[in-house]
């Protein structure tokens, strides 16, 4: 086992072999064999590569263009695999896209009552909201701005999972909000410790 770094609360960050890294993505041994069904949804995904910064945090999102391996039977310890990525640009449709969302954004966003930073808690408009939001995953980090869509999340809840926003505008919570409690501050905070998996994007 390979230690490459300890994370900010002192607990080794080790690098995985293929196999440790597959059983986490879902591939299991029998018979001799190791695989996974060939209808999980998992195999038709865009694998991405996200350099952990030690706090949860995936930063410098690159994609898988090629894999390679070196195979030394011979010499246990040796096999070698190795993987070419490449940073995504994104292309003319999303440039365009972006250089509209530039322009209208006074329009599409002002901003909210509460700086950003803010810890606060949406308050559910409807017994469904309620549902999809339960209590103890109300609570997010505000980005200071509010859109039609609501107030912007810069670290919130999505379906039960801790997110965080790529941008102003694409991560809001839908209805109305109130400070949080200190204590439901502490709670979404004993959470985020407690969490063995980095915030991804939403």
């Amino acid at each position: 086992m390979i230690t490459l770094r300890y994370d900010f609360q002192g607990w080794p960050m080790q690098a995985l072999t293929l196999r440790e890294f597959l059983t986490q993505l879902g591939f299991k041994e029998k018979d001799g064999n190791f695989s996974i069904p060939n209808e999980a949804v998992i195999l038709d995904a865009y694998p991405r590569l996200l350099e952990d910064d030690g706090m949860a945090y995936g930063i410098n999102e690159q994609y898988i263009i090629e894999g390679d391996k070196d195979v030394y039977e011979d010499k246990i310890g040796e096999h070698d695999v190795k993987v070419f990525n490449i940073f995504r640009e994104p292309g003319p449709r999303e440039n365009e896209d972006e250089e509209n969302n530039e322009e209208n954004d006074e329009v599409k966003m002002a901003k909210s009552e509460y700086k950003a930073g803010t810890f606060l808690y949406g308050i559910p408009t409807s017994e469904e909201s309620a549902k999809y939001n339960p209590e103890g995953q109300r609570v997010f980090i505000h980005d200071g701005y509010v859109t039609a869509d609501g107030y912007g999340k810069a670290i919130g809840y999505e379906d039960g999972v801790l997110k965080r926003s790529t941008g102003y505008g694409n991560f809001q919570w839908g209805g109305d909000v109130r400070l949080a409690t200190e204590e439901e501050i502490k709670e979404f905070f004993s959470k985020l410790y407690a969490s063995s998996k980095p915030i991804s994007n939403r």
